[in-house]
């Protein structure tokens, strides 16, 4: 009987342990560490969740916005957690990788400088912190020698028109892959202009379309989610004096 006994005041401790536990995994984790969090869905325009985007967490510091290291993926579901978060204000910004997505931060903001403030209390999670995101635009084209070989490692700049006339920003930058291709995306609707350089000096730098300078160049207009096909360039040989002294 006592072997019994004790035996009963065993599986009553192990089945009181087991209910603590299932109690503290039941609680979530900003409430247990007595945190806060931020949670949201991420969705494109006029579809379901996007899975996969980089969700970053950014903290107000002397200089301004700043990461705080922190960042998730969404899940299958386009749903995200932050969380184990001090008491604070912060921002929260959304990257696509394969750029098919225009970047964005809460709410629906070009970049964390212009980001709405989402305060987070501890002990509790901050919901609803969403961002459908807009398709990105994109120019793709084939850069080739004289002869029609395609030319690999040619740096590929992108400007985007300001407001002031004649001043261009550059926004993204690319290299010719093997085959001689290229494909910038995630761009904003806008004019653009696209020049070409080879660092080598093998051959002469332009600008689409067979212009000397971005400022030469022809424009090209690009509307939310469009793709500006074939903005190619054909390289000439840059021309060379040599002798002695």
């Amino acid at each position: 009987m006592r072997a019994f006994g004790r035996l009963h005041h065993l599986f009553a401790a192990v089945t009181g342990t087991f209910a603590v536990l299932v109690a503290t995994l039941a609680i979530s984790p900003a409430q247990a560490a007595g945190t806060g969090a931020i949670s949201g869905t991420v969705t494109a325009t006029g579809s379901a969740g996007l899975p996969g985007v980089n969700v970053r967490l950014y903290a107000i510091s002397g200089s301004g916005w700043s990461p705080t290291g922190m960042s998730v993926q969404t899940a299958t579901d386009g749903s995200y957690l932050l969380n184990g978060l001090a008491e604070g204000r912060y921002r929260v910004c959304f990257h696509d990788a394969a750029g098919t997505y225009l970047d964005e931060c809460w709410n629906n903001k070009p970049s964390v400088w212009q980001g709405e403030d989402i305060g987070v209390t501890g002990g509790a999670i901050t919901p609803d912190k969403d961002a459908v995101m807009a398709p990105g635009a994109r120019i793709s084209g084939v850069v080739a020698d004289a002869k029609g070989a395609p030319l690999a490692n040619v740096s590929i700049s992108i400007g985007r028109a300001t407001s002031q006339p004649g001043i261009w920003d550059f926004v993204q930058g690319a290299v010719t892959d093997q085959f001689g291709a290229y494909d910038v995306r995630g761009l904003r609707a806008g004019t653009y202009r696209v020049c070409f350089r080879d660092a080598g000096n093998t051959y002469v730098d332009e600008c689409w379309n067979d212009r000397p300078t971005m400022d030469e160049a022809e424009d090209i207009v690009l509307a939310e989610g469009a793709h500006a096909l074939s903005k190619d360039a054909v390289l000439d040989v840059e021309a060379r004096i040599s002798g002695d002294v």
